[in-house]
């Protein structure tokens, strides 16, 4: 009868537990998925200015676990289907980066080539524009001159997938005409400590039970 109740007891605290496990789980979920869908709203893109002049730009991650990447992805606006068309396994991500790329500029220069006078008329000035939704380049000629400016964006998406040992790395532009010639990356990865490792939480468990038990 006493090892019965000892029993029950040990049942009834693991269960408790688990119930207490669960619903932290469940919030924790849920902060994940709005710090998500939050991320989508706001711009924490940090501009850093280096000595030189150059700029650097860093982006707060937003951390998930697997769980919830398949929501997460949703709320960040990615089709599975779409990810699985450009063969990305969407279960092994390791990460996944958003971005719109956007350069512009204006400048002159001289133009060395003559006009071209027919006759009586005489072309004093002139403009063009080049406009494919992700170019724009606007021209005006004056004089000896080209005035110009541009306007280019095109958005990307980044992929990061392990794949047994080694790690896969996507990049998808939406500018057709766009191509990457290089990259590089670099994935760090931290090794568990003994104690984080499941295997010793289980034995852990296993062992409190029996000296309750007894």
């Amino acid at each position: 009868m006493k090892n019965f109740l000892i029993g029950l007891a040990v049942l009834v605290v693991a269960a408790l537990f688990y119930r207490q496990y669960r619903e932290l789980r469940n919030y924790k979920d849920t902060a994940q998925l709005q710090a998500v869908e939050l991320s989508m709203f706001k711009d924490s893109v940090k501009i850093i200015q280096q000595k030189n002049g150059d700029l650097n730009f860093q982006v707060q991650a937003v951390q998930v676990e697997k769980r919830n990447l398949k929501e997460s992805l949703e709320l960040a606006g990615f089709e599975i289907k779409d990810l699985k068309e450009k063969e990305i396994r969407w279960r092994k991500l390791n990460s996944v980066l958003q971005a719109k790329l956007e350069a512009s500029d204006t400048g002159q220069t001289v133009i060395r080539d003559t006009f071209l006078i027919v006759e009586n008329d005489t072309v004093k000035a002139g403009s063009f524009q080049v406009n494919n939704n992700y170019l724009l380049f606007n021209g005006l000629i004056k004089k000896d001159s080209l005035d110009w400016d541009y306007r280019y964006n095109v958005e990307f998406d980044f992929f990061q997938q392990k794949i047994k040992n080694e790690t896969l790395v996507t990049v998808a532009l939406n500018d057709p005409n766009a191509e990457i010639t290089s990259m590089n990356s670099i994935t760090i990865s931290h090794k568990k400590k003994f104690y984080e490792r499941p295997i010793v939480w289980a034995v852990a468990g296993i062992a409190t039970g029996i000296i309750i038990s007894k």
